[in-house]
């Protein structure tokens, strides 16, 4: 009998905070159809416009628990988490026992990847004897941290594609090409023709933690095949490995890795290389990221004038706001040819932006524009080669399952890129319109 009536006093108290913090405030005769409408958009996870209208709420009730509340929840499913943990801190400090609020935090320290915070706030909502169902709840969490928090992780990705190329061998837009080495002969080139394409990517990485948390060492393997119906010689395969220790301290971190690099093209080897690489990773902010790379790799191709050593840098800042991400990739490029013709001086910039949307929809805009250099005169164009290359990429994507307790998900994505390269060689100028449909497997 005493163990059923601390049960259900227990409850109570759960139940009676639980409202507490969703009702201590009424609000107020205006603004409580703009809360409802809110909480429907938001049961009917229309998450992106239940936001905006409790962020309008908060603004003129910026105390009110209930406001302050679902504005948490909206941030989180729309993957704002920093903003969802500063609004429950928030109401934590003037709601101590709101074990609600609590239990919300922790799963928003979960989602960063901060699992002391989050098993410390859940071990406290654990404490207070919550209802059966959200005790278990809880303990798949703590099960979930402490697997998270291993000493050996293994996560990774499958993605399996499908699409269509209208121009697969990069043929030019002019049909013939004159060859001043050989009195300006004007030899006429391959029709463009179209292509269907399919293929895999696979990347495994394993991450060992020592026992200084700011010390760690990881390796990933990765693997992508490309098939052409029609266009063998197009079919490609990469298979690639890159290993080395990771060094952390706050918003800090840096990893010097070695690699390694084959590729076959027409089941044939076409290329292999072995690099070293300096990462760079910076937090200023919790809504800012550069990412830099410095690298250095020789690359031995089968047509040994190709043969390279490769120098590269490359710095990517990145701004998120609520739902937009901004990040701009700058890249330089160095390759020193065995053969002159082959040297040559890159720099590209592509600048990107994501927008999220409800229910896991994301937008993806990316430019690329890369000028090319190459040192010596081609022997049969009598000319420097300089390439100009504009790209434009459009992708949408939606994330249609995740683990609660896990980061593994499933997700579907349409994307299309057109290309367009203008030369002081005619050959390499050319067009080219690319669509491919994916699905992904993360874990």
């Amino acid at each position: 009998m005493n163990r059923l009536f601390r049960t259900l006093l227990g409850f109570a108290l759960w139940t009676v905070l639980s409202l507490f913090c969703q009702s201590a405030l009424a609000l107020s005769p205006e603004d409580q159809p703009a809360f409802e409408t809110g909480k429907t958009l938001f049961e009917a996870k229309d998450y992106a416009s239940a936001f905006e209208i409790f962020t309008e709420l908060f603004e003129k009730n910026p105390e009110d628990p209930d406001i302050n509340f679902m504005l948490g929840r909206s941030a989180f499913q729309l993957g704002l988490l920093e903003d969802a943990l500063m609004v429950y801190d928030r109401m934590l400090i003037l709601l101590p026992d709101a074990h609600r609020v609590r239990l919300e935090m922790a799963r928003t320290f979960l989602g960063l990847g901060a699992f002391e915070s989050a098993k410390y706030h859940f071990q406290k909502v654990l404490a207070t004897e919550p209802p059966l169902m959200v005790k278990k709840r809880i303990e798949d969490y703590l099960r979930a941290i402490e697997k998270a928090t291993q000493r050996h992780t293994l996560s990774g990705e499958l993605k399996l594609f499908a699409g269509w190329d209208d121009n697969p061998v990069a043929t030019p837009r002019d049909e013939t090409i004159a060859i001043p080495a050989i009195n300006n002969i004007r030899v006429t080139m391959n029709k463009k023709e179209e292509d269907h394409f399919y293929g895999e990517y696979i990347r495994l990485s394993h991450f060992w933690r020592a026992k200084n948390p700011k010390i760690a060492y990881h390796t990933s393997f990765t693997n992508y095949s490309l098939f052409y119906d029609t266009e063998s010689s197009k079919t490609l395969s990469l298979t690639s490995m890159d290993t080395g220790p990771s060094f952390s301290s706050g918003n800090t971190s840096f990893k010097p890795q070695i690699g390694f690099t084959h590729m076959d093209r027409h089941h044939t080897t076409y290329l292999n290389s072995a690099r070293l690489s300096f990462i760079f990773n910076q937090k200023p902010t919790p809504a800012t990221q550069i990412h830099a790379v410095l690298s250095a790799e020789y690359r031995d191709f089968k047509d040994d004038t190709r043969d390279a050593r490769d120098v590269a840098l490359d710095i990517t800042p990145f701004v998120g706001r609520k739902r937009v991400g901004f990040g701009c990739r700058l890249r330089y490029e160095n390759e020193n040819a065995e053969n002159d013709e082959f040297d040559l001086n890159r720099i590209e910039a592509e600048p990107q932006v994501t927008v999220l949307f409800s229910k896991g929809w994301l937008f993806r805009l990316k430019g690329t524009y890369a000028w090319s250099r190459y040192s010596a005169r081609s022997h049969l164009f009598l000319k420097r080669r300089t390439d100009h290359l504009v790209a434009f990429t459009t992708a949408v994507s939606r994330q249609i399952w995740q683990s609660r307790q896990t980061s593994k998900r499933l997700s579907v994505g349409l994307d299309y890129r057109w290309t367009r390269t203008t030369s002081t060689i005619e050959l390499y100028e050319y067009t080219q319109n690319w669509v491919q449909l994916s699905g992904s497997w993360t874990f």
